[in-house]
């Protein structure tokens, strides 16, 4: 079955938050992958989304971590309209009183 991958970077002006990340990423560019596959109908072909992915280097490493699209652009959206995030402090205190 063919796949296709499509590469793009993203760029946040402030540190973020994704589901399942530890802690807030440092602001910066990120490498983002989107991979999908043929959907066939009866009256035309497509893709089918499959999975989207971020490149996120730790401890000197790269990992791919997957991630909810949506979420991604709702957070690329917030990042381009606040001049500061708000939820970082918010949700940090909320980590150091074990309430995330």
């Amino acid at each position: 079955m063919d796949r296709r991958i499509t590469t793009r970077k993203v760029k946040f002006r402030h540190s973020f938050w994704l589901s399942g990340f530890e802690q807030p990423q440092p602001a910066g560019s990120y490498t983002i992958d989107t991979n999908e596959e043929p959907l066939y109908a009866v009256s035309s072909a497509g893709w089918q989304h499959v999975s989207t992915t971020i490149q996120l280097c730790r401890y000197g490493m790269s990992e791919h971590v997957s991630i909810d699209p949506r979420e991604l652009f709702d957070v690329l959206l917030r990042d381009s309209l606040d001049p500061a995030p708000v939820w970082t402090q918010d949700r940090a205190n909320k980590l150091q009183a074990g309430r995330a």
